[in-house]
Order: C-alpha cells, then structure tokens, then sequence
C-alpha cells in the first residue's frame, strides 16, 4: 500500500512582467476537489493575489503563507497567482503552491538518463488519485514534492539467522524503515539495508517504510538542460551558461523539459541470512 506525502506542492514558476509584478498560471482539472490548498514563499512580498482575490500573507515558519480558500477555484480551470515584490526585497521569491493535490503532466515521462526523467509540456493540478503507483511516484503525481511517501506491506518471516533486511528496485534519496511498528533505523543506496533485530521469533510482519525524495525535485534548476549536475548555481535557474555548467554546454541553458530525479520502489523484500 503507498501513502501520499501529508501535503503534495509544485514549484511556482513565476514569469516577470512589464509593471514589476510576477505571475504564473497553473491548470486544475475540473470538477476541482482539492483541499487545503495555501501557497508558502520563502520571502516576503507586497501582495498576492490568486484569480484576482488579494490573499492576507501570514509568517509561517521558515517563510509566509497565503491560504487560497475554495471559493478562489472551485469553477475556474486554472489559478492565477499574481504577486506584487517588496521594493528592496527578493525579486523573484521562491513559492509553493501546497495541498492534497497530484500533479499531472500532459505528456508521459522520458528516461534522461538511469538518474533523472524528463517530463514535456505544462503540469496540472488534479484531485488525489485512490491509487497511486509506487514504481514511479514521478509520473503518479509527485514530481515536485519534499515530504517523503509511505510504503507498507507485510512480510513473513519464518527462518532463523536472518540479520538484514533490504529493499530492492528503490530510487530515493533515503528510506526510513520500521518492522512491526518498531523503528530499524535509515538506509540509503544502493544497498538501502538496515539490521533486524535479535530474538525476532517466526510470523507476519508490518513492514513501513518512508520513502524520501531528492531535494532536486523539490528546488530545480528542473528546466536546466541537465537537470541534476550535482552542482546548483543561480544563473542555471535563469538558463545562462555558467562556472556550474559542463564546458560543452550551449550559452542557453535553458529547455522545455522539466528535469527530477527518479523515485520509486517496486522491487521485492530480501532477508539476509548471517555468513
């Protein structure tokens, strides 16, 4: 069974205008069932509106927060989010638009590489789904997120010897695993193995597991031509070749494709026996 994350978010990809002011536009699928909805930005900024409703913009921690109440989108097929700098202030503040939502590309994920998917064309918002694919939690719905999901199953375990449990055909950044609701501690790849511990006797097992995400699909650069260099600097949010880039890059460095690092986990449970 996979658990979404607590909240889903997408990354607000604000466009400069002529009169100072930022906006972006994000489409919702219609009927629009999505609660909870509020966008976080990191800095503080003159004002926001979203179609056209000015929001109050309230200190939260690490940042503010606008809540964006039902009536803003509940017979609109997109979200207008308009907001207005600080004089001095962040000219381009990072923003959230957060809430039980999925996020839906128009077209099917491309393999980049054996690291990273590309997705083309415009994301929507639509309703959470009942189901979600854990193999690939890029095209289910959450490309953009930074709250781990939940994993769980139960496992049988009937020998005896065994040390190591280990999770199979995982792409994360990090897991964190409990067995019959006691903690067994944080794995990373490509092993992603934690230690069982002594004296477990013979029987079925609650297996959970919190599946975490590279801090890349939540902050970008997702439109850099590479994606995910390891190496972040701010001209490759802007699409200008810089010191980050590869030599051989274009001095355009800026594609349609949004650019995440695979997540996901499909493969089976191993128990290791003792050597």
């Amino acid at each position: 069974m996979v658990q979404p994350p607590l909240r889903n978010q997408i990354y607000v990809e604000f466009q400069d205008q002529l009169d100072g002011k930022l906006t972006a536009e994000l489409s919702l699928e219609q009927p629009v069932k999505i609660s909870g909805m509020s966008l976080f930005l990191r800095d503080l900024v003159q004002e926001v509106r979203i179609n056209g409703q000015m929001l109050t913009i309230v200190p939260q921690h690490g940042g503010f927060e606008v809540n964006v109440p039902e009536i803003v989108f509940a017979i609109a097929s997109k979200l207008t989010i308009g907001v207005s700098p600080l004089e001095g202030g962040e000219g381009c503040p990072i923003a959230f638009l957060r809430g039980q939502f999925a996020v839906i590309s128009q077209d099917e994920p491309v393999e980049k590489d054996e690291h990273q998917w590309m997705l083309k064309g415009a994301f929507k918002l639509v309703p959470m789904p009942a189901s979600i694919d854990g193999a690939n939690l890029i095209s289910a719905g959450f490309p953009f997120a930074g709250l781990p999901i939940t994993v769980s199953k139960t496992i049988q375990m009937d020998e005896k010897g065994i040390t190591t449990l280990q999770l199979t055909d995982v792409k994360a950044a990090a897991a964190h695993v409990w067995l019959a609701g006691e903690e067994l501690g944080w794995c990373w790849g490509p092993d992603f193995q934690v230690p069982i511990p002594k004296g477990l006797t013979a029987g079925s097992y609650e297996l959970k597991v919190n599946l975490y995400p590279s801090t890349f699909n939540m902050y970008g650069p997702h439109r850099h031509i590479d994606g995910d260099r390891y190496l972040t600097s701010p001209d490759q949010y802007k699409g200008i070749k810089n010191f980050a880039d590869r030599a051989d890059a274009p001095e355009l460095t800026k594609v349609i494709e949004s650019h995440f690092v695979k997540w996901g986990i499909s493969g089976d449970v191993r128990l290791i026996h003792q050597k």
